[in-house]
């Protein structure tokens, strides 16, 4: 259940870490999301986590909003809190062993999550007036060329009038993109993550309307280039690859 929070007030923050026990962890989670009104209460929102294979790891990624949360520190400290008190606790610790470190903390830091960074948030003009009931969140993930990372970032900085409105016509409330690198920590290959809240009742329809937009297709002359996709979205044509909500056994047909 989304809290009734304005967006405005929403800040998404995104941690990451492997998988070591999928079906522990997915308990886990679902004791979690149980406790939606509690976590609100205690300004997190909209907390989901979706998993997908990454260079042979599966990886875990916990996307959620903070409510006012004006700075990282305050984002950082607010989870970190979350996983110490008291009411959650025993959920973070059964959701622990469950986990390993993300490639950063291979030094035995604590925690097995290390923060993603929030690189582009979008919140269309034209979807000011949708309410939240009833819509379904979407995660996906790619590759991120180091050498276009710059230019990737530059875009995201200012992303086309007619790009954000395209994506509110095709009933996209908020779309959010995070970045973090996977893998082996030598190579430190960053990987681009997103999120996004669809509202309407035709998804296929919406999305295929999303991608039919010329000022869409020129966007992605420029963006697409970017991007690594992994062999699983390549082996479909696709750029980025729909990520699996942890709790799910299997993918959406």
């Amino acid at each position: 259940m989304t809290t009734q929070v304005p967006l405005s007030q929403q800040h998404p923050v995104a941690w990451c870490a492997l998988l070591r026990d999928r079906s522990g962890a997915a308990a886990a989670v679902k004791c979690l999301g149980e406790q939606s009104s509690a976590l609100g209460d205690a300004g997190i929102l909209n907390l989901q986590f979706f998993c997908e294979e990454i260079e042979g790891s599966e990886v875990v990624v916990a996307i959620m909003d903070v409510k006012d949360a004006d700075s990282a520190a305050m984002a950082e400290s607010c989870w970190q809190a979350l996983a110490e008190s008291p009411r959650f606790k025993p959920v973070f610790d059964r959701l622990q062993p469950c986990l390993l470190p993300h490639p950063r903390h291979a030094g035995g830091e604590q925690s097995p999550w290390v923060r993603a960074e929030t690189i582009c948030r979008i919140r269309p003009a034209v979807c000011a007036g949708m309410t939240p009931e009833g819509a379904s969140w979407h995660a996906a993930v790619t590759g991120l060329r180091k050498e276009k990372e710059a230019e990737y970032r530059l875009l995201h900085d200012n992303v086309w009038p007619g790009v954000v409105e395209a994506i509110g016509r095709s009933q996209i409330r908020r779309f959010d993109i995070f970045l973090i690198e996977l893998g082996d920590p030598e190579k430190n290959q960053p990987y681009l993550f997103y999120r996004f809240q669809y509202s309407g009742d035709d998804f296929d329809k919406d999305m295929a309307m999303q991608a039919a937009s010329p000022v869409n297709q020129r966007w992605w002359t420029f963006t697409d280039p970017c991007q690594i996709p992994l062999p699983q979205a390549a082996a479909k044509g696709h750029v980025w690859l729909g990520m699996i909500p942890l709790e799910t056994d299997t993918p959406d047909d």
